[in-house]
């Protein structure tokens, strides 16, 4: 796993775009905490920002490990998937203990991380399972804004209106931050099962084809 890490380390720094792809989320972040203190305006919003900061970075790690996949033509995919799950996790853990704008506790910062994080699994799935190429992978990963929306609408959209993204795993983890009732994390749990079940149908059909 070592190696692999270090091939997807040495892609990153040759790629001017991957370096920045890594470190926009932060950079962003900083520059919307930042505003906070001038636009009183952005604190009733800061919830949605933390949970935008986790899935950006998720999208980004994803998007950064898919590539490397690609271009290496990495055969070992459990490996980059737990790469992916570990780096977004540790990335998003530390931003938002240190960061966070909306006084998060402990668990909802946990939670955050190791959701947004397994989110991450299905993203990088579901674009190794479909593009060959890096213009293919990053239209692929583009997809991902579906799940950013489906992510903050509970917090700017609460009620019903929303459910129609209910298959939507990151959904459930929007509408948990919104209420607290933990039987959303149970429902964000099934949906996620339920993805990564068929995009695993999915990889393994396409590696039988290959």
């Amino acid at each position: 796993m070592l190696e692999i890490l270090k091939d997807i380390i040495n892609d990153t720094k040759k790629d001017i775009t991957s370096i920045v792809v890594v470190i926009l989320p932060l950079i962003a972040f900083i520059i919307i905490k930042i505003s906070t203190i001038f636009l009183t305006s952005f604190k009733n919003y800061a919830l949605v920002f933390d949970v935008i900061e986790s899935i950006s970075i998720t999208i980004c790690i994803s998007l950064i490990v898919s590539l490397s996949i690609i271009n290496n033509k990495i055969k070992k995919i459990d490996k980059c998937l737990a790469i992916n799950y570990l780096v977004s996790f540790i990335y998003i853990f530390i931003i938002l203990l240190t960061l966070n704008m909306s006084k998060l506790s402990i668990f909802n910062i946990l939670f955050l991380s190791l959701s947004e994080s397994a989110v991450g699994t299905v993203l990088l799935m579901l674009t190794i399972s479909y593009a060959n190429s890096k213009e293919s992978a990053i239209k692929m990963m583009s997809l991902s804004s579906a799940f950013m929306l489906a992510n903050i609408l509970p917090l700017l959209v609460p009620g019903t209106a929303n459910l129609s993204l209910s298959f939507i795993p990151t959904l459930w983890i929007g509408k948990y931050l919104y209420s607290g009732y933990f039987i959303f994390i149970l429902w964000f749990i099934m949906i996620l099962a339920i993805w990564i079940l068929l995009l695993f149908i999915k990889f393994k059909l396409s590696q039988r084809d290959i």
